[in-house]
């Protein structure tokens, strides 16, 4: 094209003219190469910049991709790990509770047996024939402080013949009063057998009355002290 122009240029201008156009349009050809060359250079930092920050954040992006795989990977195992051991026991609870309820059904069974209610019944006969038994021997006790405070009585109750007839009788009535108490223990001590031997005697009722033997004999061997300090004299009665 420039060609074609200085050949339509060259009938009208002088060859001074002509070469002073030609250098013209060389350095006018060399300020565009010059200008292309800083375009070229420009787009190609620009390119290198631009591809620069794109490796910057394509790394910061595999970085995070890779954080959260690594993340992701960690946690999954870990919830595949709680998982299994939720699984173990859960095996590990129905199993205990198939355990549990065959021991259930196996005490049922030995609840209900018979062979069990024999021995309960067996057990609860002797603890309440254990009990009859500490009840006798308890009345027992009773009884035998009775009897010796009557023992005791029988001496300080002594019959002398010069004793006046005031005296007399209250030593008669105190022998009766002996002999109404031994009695009444005799069939204490009846009542206490039959009551360890089996039913038909009511405890509360035994256990009152032999109280209140026991507190008539005391009483009477009371009486007998100072009967004896007051009729006798006797300096070993202490009343």
């Amino acid at each position: 094209m420039w060609r074609n122009m200085i050949l339509g240029a060259a009938d009208n201008v002088t060859k001074q003219q002509f070469t002073e156009l030609e250098n013209g349009i060389y350095d006018r050809m060399k300020d565009v190469n010059e200008l292309a060359r800083n375009i070229q250079s420009d787009q190609i930092s620009f390119l290198n910049t631009t591809l620069a920050t794109f490796l910057a954040i394509a790394g910061l992006i595999a970085v995070l991709l890779v954080t959260l795989y690594t993340t992701a990977n960690i946690r999954i195992k870990k919830a595949s790990e709680m998982i299994e051991v939720a699984k173990n026991l859960g095996e590990e609870a129905d199993n205990k509770l198939a355990d549990l309820e065959r021991k259930q059904e196996h005490l049922e069974n030995v609840i209900t047996s018979k062979e069990l209610n024999e021995k309960l019944d067996l057990i609860e006969k002797l603890e309440k024939s254990h009990s009859k038994m500490i009840l006798q021997e308890r009345i027992n006790l009773m009884l035998n402080q009775a009897s010796r405070s009557i023992d005791n009585s029988k001496k300080y109750f002594s019959f002398v013949d010069t004793d006046p007839e005031e005296i007399k009788e209250i030593v008669i009535n105190a022998r009766n009063q002996e002999i109404s108490l031994e009695v009444e223990i005799e069939f204490r001590r009846m009542d206490a057998t039959v009551l360890v031997a089996g039913t038909g005697v009511n405890e509360e009722k035994l256990i009152k009355s032999t109280e209140s033997i026991l507190q008539k004999a005391i009483d009477l061997e009371l009486r007998g002290k100072s009967f004896e300090a007051k009729y006798r004299r006797s300096p070993d009665v202490t009343i």
